[in-house]
């Protein structure tokens, strides 16, 4: 079994997913928090989670939660403002 077979292999069987899906979600999730949590710019959160630019991490936010990040982290000010 290749390396690539069996990383894909151990991924599904552990965590109940394809390994890119698992971290996709991961980094998703890190995402919202340090969006929500801390005053970082959307290019540090991007670089931090491993994406090559803001351009990328919006476009993979926007796909997940269906809201840029930047409309994540307004709503989250209000909800702490209110």
């Amino acid at each position: 079994m290749k390396t690539d077979q069996l990383v894909g292999f151990i991924g599904n069987n552990e965590v109940g997913m394809p390994p890119m899906k698992y971290l996709t979600e991961w980094r998703m999730h890190l995402a919202g928090d340090l969006l929500t949590d801390t005053k970082l710019p959307i290019s540090s959160i991007a670089e931090r989670i491993g994406y090559g630019s803001e351009a990328a991490l919006t476009k993979a936010f926007k796909q997940f939660y269906q809201l840029p990040p930047g409309e994540v982290r307004r709503q989250s000010r209000v909800q702490r403002a209110g």
